[in-house]
């Protein structure tokens, strides 16, 4: 999966990080490979061209913790809580339909998990 998002998002450099000894989990590959990408993609979409992405894969507590970020413009705080509403899209920029954090917002809840921004004040 990350060998195809890197190939798509060549121009810029992937920091990754994946914990060593996670627990085994089961899980549907292709939901999972769809979130990866809606999310993959829409941080390359507010990143800096030519920037870095970090992605880390690590057991916080009872959950395996998928996180990336990128370097740029990042969603305002105020707007966090409906940017997974269908649909929405950040004010201001030209994004795609916003549909993609919606989607992937219920693939990690039909899992048992949750997604989180962290948006800039």
């Amino acid at each position: 999966c990350m060998y195809k998002v890197r190939e798509s998002l060549k121009h810029f450099k992937w920091n990754v990080y994946i914990e060593k000894n996670l627990p085994k989990i089961a899980f549907d590959y292709d939901l999972i490979e769809l979130l990866f990408y809606n999310l993959t993609f829409h941080a390359a979409e507010f990143s800096l061209p030519d920037s870095e992405m970090e992605i880390s894969v690590q057991k916080q507590e009872n959950f395996i913790e998928l996180s990336l970020s990128g370097h740029g413009q990042t969603i305002p705080v105020d707007m966090v809580d409906v940017a997974f509403e269908r649909f929405y899209r950040v004010p201001g920029f030209n994004s795609r339909l916003g549909f993609g954090l919606a989607v992937a917002k219920t693939i990690a809840e039909i899992h048992g998990g949750f997604l989180r921004i962290k948006g800039r004040k």
